[in-house]
């Protein structure tokens, strides 16, 4: 599916794509799987956006 979801852009550039796995397949209470979330995320845009760790 994101395979189809890149070349429809037509960008060349990668998709992220979440997709939700059945209640019980992790078992996280709300925040932690918030913050885990919000991980997925920010590592994508850093990523994507070229930033470099400044020491």
């Amino acid at each position: 599916m994101t395979t189809r979801l890149q070349v429809a852009t037509h960008s060349g550039r990668p998709i992220f794509l979440r997709t939700k796995f059945q209640p019980g397949a992790r078992n996280w209470h709300g925040a932690q799987r918030q913050i885990g979330q919000d991980a997925d995320v920010l590592a994508f845009l850093v990523d994507q956006l070229g930033m470099k760790r400044v020491s």
